[in-house]
């Protein structure tokens, strides 16, 4: 037996499905929920940048999943902040006491780590002996008698995909002008306007610049603009569209946001277009943008130009 593990995709809706329902119906965690209700239910789940599912296999048969999230929220036992959360945990029964489920587990806690979580919680019923032991095997305290787990994870730089990801501050102007040039024009939805692109070509040469590799490929970057002793701003980034959904952007941010902290900056602001121009890439990048914590601040109508409406957000890190 050779154990395989991934993140999921949006192909392997049926599988995620077909293991969650065993776990909802056939265990009688959910047994009113219907396969095709849960199907619908998994198709939101996916969408939210929020929310992820890894998978295991057996050569080709898929034998466990895992679905964790990120909350703001206050969670019963944890301390009020940006942490992890253990949704649910499934593995076919004989391939149980394998340690597939602690591995399952194992992964989404280091996927929160990286997104900047410090703690990872959970829950099972009351009843739910197994789960319970399951837990606490695993390194995970109850908390309170509902019942609640958390585990503190360490800090560590892991990367979820096949392929590695390494973030890697540039210096040379014209190295960050070449990424900026080919990852901009990969984007038409988002970068649409040659003024724009040529101006931001340009102007990174200046800037603080990070830049996310796979392999020696540049797929993403962020240029940061510091404006006074109090705050900085992310004056551009993008992620090549077929590393989107990877945590590549929440790792870029994450960066600037520990950029301004060791400029001892209590602010990160970014600029964006508003909710009154309709459009669905940058519907996206709101969402993305306030799923980091950022705040609307003001809108600017006019600042670049009547079409494109300039949404402020700001951060305090």
């Amino acid at each position: 037996m050779e154990i395989s593990y991934r993140k999921a995709t949006k192909a392997d809706m049926e599988i995620m499905t077909d293991l969650l329902f065993l776990l909802y119906h056939d265990e009688g965690q959910a047994p009113e929920l219907s396969r095709e209700e849960l199907f619908e239910e998994n198709e939101v789940i996916f969408a939210d940048i929020n929310q992820i599912f890894f998978l295991a296999f057996d050569g080709e048969k898929p034998v466990g999943v895992s679905h964790g999230a990120l909350r703001r929220e206050y969670v019963n036992g944890t301390n009020d902040g940006f942490k992890g959360y253990l949704e649910a945990i499934y593995v076919l029964p004989e391939y149980r006491k394998n340690k597939i489920a602690a591995k399952l587990v194992n992964i989404l806690e280091c996927w929160a780590s990286q997104l900047g979580c410090r703690e990872m919680a959970s829950d099972c019923l009351l009843d739910n002996t197994g789960s319970y032991n399951f837990h606490l095997s695993i390194g995970y305290e109850e908390t309170e008698r509902n019942i609640f787990f958390l585990k503190e994870l360490k800090p560590q730089d892991y990367k979820y995909r096949q392929d590695n990801i390494v973030l890697k501050e540039v210096l040379g102007a014209e190295e960050k002008s070449a990424i900026c040039n080919s990852v901009l024009r990969a984007l038409p939805s988002w970068f649409g306007i040659e003024e724009s692109i040529v101006d931001y070509v340009e102007q990174v040469k200046m800037l603080p610049f990070i830049a996310a590799y796979d392999g020696g490929n540049p797929v993403g970057f962020v240029a940061i603009m510091n404006h006074t002793p109090y705050a900085s701003e992310i004056c551009v980034m993008g992620v090549l569209k077929e590393y989107h959904r990877e945590g590549i952007g929440r790792s870029l941010v994450i960066a600037c946001e520990k950029y301004c902290r060791e400029k001892k900056q209590e602010y990160l602001t970014v600029k964006t277009l508003d909710e009154s121009r309709e459009s669905k890439s940058y519907e996206k990048t709101r969402l993305f943008y306030l799923s980091m914590g950022f705040k609307p601040l003001e809108v600017f109508p006019t600042l670049w130009d009547e079409d494109n409406p300039c949404l402020l957000l700001i951060k305090r890190v």
